[in-house]
């Protein structure tokens, strides 16, 4: 998870309007317990004109994470 983490971190801050990568960093954020920050990166993610599949991806997960 940690070098999940380090990846898509990395990937983020080299292309930080692909959608696709701060959706996935999210992913990695919730799994460490920050949902926070995990909230705010998919709401950048929705930001940045995702497909219509990863947009639903991305407010499935906002959902879950309001649970």
């Amino acid at each position: 998870m940690d070098s999940a983490y380090q990846v898509f971190n990395g990937l983020v801050q080299r292309f930080p309007d692909d959608p696709v990568f701060r959706y996935h960093y999210a992913l990695t954020l919730t799994q460490k317990g920050q949902k926070e920050q995990a909230k705010n990166e998919l709401a950048v993610a929705l930001s940045k004109n995702p497909s219509n599949d990863l947009r639903r991806s991305i407010q499935t997960t906002l959902a879950d994470i309001h649970k």
